[in-house]
């Protein structure tokens, strides 16, 4: 039998795959558009234009004749996605908390398209020792690059803090994609304990988080002020209370004595989110008051969370909702 030669660049020139155009889409007669930045909270214009997915342009359209999509707003307002950074998600869209599956979806209706893991201590049975918090870590992660639970973007896989991890352990999850460490919930004898494996998180590129306030699991303790200023991690997670708050001298040393993020949950306590939030403004510090939900926990499962976070102060104090 004769064989049969083929010049595969000949037959790619003559059968060369056509690319099909992105697709462009614009949502015109937009009413406001919030911008998502409290310094100019508001975007001039009525149109956002997009292309592929992505956003290419905020404001007005001269011509609509290239777009595959055209939507009518009919003058609703425009915000963007909230980011709730502090969601304790397990395996898939799943909590053992509540036993309540969808719950990751059902945020996508209250408005939150992004969801930051505040660790995977939920899982059941979930790993202590070095090894296993870093498998745990890396297999969220890798779940959730597969799985947008109704869109969202899940930034799942933050390693636990426990006795035992070294250096060498920060470098390796780092190199695997892990860009989240959580303090809070190790078996520690100490929160001074936590200032180490934090300097090697941070010195290896990753987000390092603390829980902050009373303890909230057995064989945790509570982290104050003078631990926090310590351990200097990236974020304090609900300063405000999860449930039990910081005491009240805390909050100015916490505001003026170091450059931490400090962030309110919708599960804490509103006397202390005000407390905090003219605490921040006097220091021309806004930049670091953050909002999320601290859910799914035992304050339960909470689709508008983020915007119950944000509308409750705004509605009781001058803390502008956009």
């Amino acid at each position: 039998m004769r064989g049969l030669t083929v010049n595969l660049d000949q037959l790619y020139k003559v059968y060369k795959p056509v690319r099909p155009e992105p697709m462009k889409t614009a949502i015109v007669n937009i009413g406001v558009i919030v911008t998502g930045d409290w310094r100019d909270p508001f975007a001039k214009g009525d149109s956002i234009l997009m292309s592929d997915g992505k956003i290419t342009s905020v404001g007005s359209s001269s011509s609509l004749k290239d777009f595959d999509v055209v939507i009518d707003a009919d003058g609703a307002t425009a915000i963007p996605g909230f980011i709730d950074s502090q969601v304790h998600n397990t395996f898939g869209d799943w909590t053992p908390r509540q036993k309540v599956v969808g719950f990751l979806e059902s945020y996508t209706h209250g408005g939150t398209t992004t969801a930051i893991s505040a660790s995977e201590v939920h899982v059941p049975g979930r790993p202590k020792d070095p090894e296993g918090v870093k498998a745990l870590a890396v297999a969220a992660r890798k779940c959730f690059e597969n799985l947008r639970p109704g869109g969202m973007r899940v930034h799942a896989g933050s390693i636990i803090l426990e006795p035992g991890l070294v250096e060498a352990d920060f470098k390796e999850v780092a190199d695997k994609g892990v860009w989240l460490a959580k303090a809070g919930f190790g078996a520690v004898k100490s929160p001074y304990d936590y200032a180490p494996m934090i300097a090697w998180a941070k010195k290896h590129g990753m987000i390092t988080m603390v829980h902050t306030g009373g303890s909230s699991i057995p064989g945790s303790s509570g982290i104050w002020a003078d631990h926090l200023i310590r351990m200097q991690p990236d974020v304090s997670f609900h300063v405000n209370g999860g449930p039990v708050a910081m005491p009240d001298e805390d909050f100015p040393r916490i505001v003026n004595e170091s450059k931490i993020a400090l962030q309110v949950c919708t599960a804490g306590n509103l006397r202390t989110t005000l407390l905090l939030w003219e605490l921040v403004k006097k220091a021309d510090a806004l930049d670091r008051f953050l909002i999320a939900t601290d859910t799914p926990t035992g304050s339960g499962v909470m689709p508008l969370g983020m915007m119950r976070r944000a509308t409750t102060p705004a509605s009781t104090a001058s803390i502008p909702a956009c």
